[in-house]
């Protein structure tokens, strides 16, 4: 970086104009004013040079400014790269702040990452580490978005949350499922109702079952609106 680079505060408006990948790695590492770095790491991931890869990575573990970071983010899902899913995952598990982990998710699942999957998952089995209910909308959003690939996954922790009786990771399962409306949910779904159990808060869950599989033949329309969901 020049002299001159280190002195001038430049706009968003003209960090766009910005072509040089260096010049904006320099921009996002170094400059003092956190909002020229988070303009950078923007326009980074506007332009989607692989080569920038490694100092988003950087940014989105060791710079100060949560904006920055949730930038970086953000930036790391526009380019891609199997190179951005573990530092994403570890923003996701890690990150203190609620911005940075929701864009780590939707970047992840934009990047359509199965390593990401049962780290979703978790979160809602566990009802969130960081006990926010934004963070269970964006997960359950990104296992959405991630789409039929996340099934297995999904049918295996619903028997597991049936087994220990944690009604409310099975509603939230039910409704995913529900949502993704695969015909290769069918069978498993009537199996598992067979042997369904008759707890009391369980058997509310009967008839998500039900619905699961009504959509999955496409007999019924239903979709959850998971911000209303969590709002409740």
């Amino acid at each position: 970086m020049t002299v001159f680079d280190s002195i001038v505060t430049p706009s968003w408006e003209e960090l766009a104009q910005i072509t040089s990948i260096d010049k904006l790695i320099n921009f996002m590492k170094s400059h003092k004013d956190a909002s020229v770095r988070q303009g950078a790491a923007r326009r980074l991931g506007v332009l989607a040079n692989a080569s920038a890869i490694d100092s988003l990575v950087v940014t989105l573990s060791s710079d100060g400014n949560d904006y920055v970071r949730s930038e970086a983010a953000k930036a790391l899902g526009e380019i891609g790269g199997s190179s951005a899913i573990d530092p994403l995952i570890s923003a996701w598990l890690n990150d203190k702040d609620y911005k940075v982990r929701i864009n780590a998710a939707r970047s992840l699942a934009k990047l359509r990452s199965s390593r990401a999957v049962e780290h979703f998952i978790a979160e809602l089995r566990d009802r969130g580490k960081f006990g926010n209910e934004g963070n269970l909308e964006a997960a359950c959003v990104a296992l959405e978005v991630i789409g039929t690939p996340v099934i297995p996954s999904l049918l295996a922790a619903l028997k597991a949350s049936v087994q220990t009786d944690n009604w409310w990771f099975t509603r939230v399962i039910l409704l995913l499922l529900c949502n993704l409306g695969d015909a290769s949910t069918i069978g498993p779904l009537e199996n598992l109702l067979q042997g369904w159990p008759t707890t009391e808060q369980q058997d509310c869950n009967r008839s998500y079952v039900e619905e699961a599989i009504a959509v999955s033949k496409g007999v019924r329309q239903k979709k959850c609106d998971w911000h209303s969901f969590f709002s409740w």
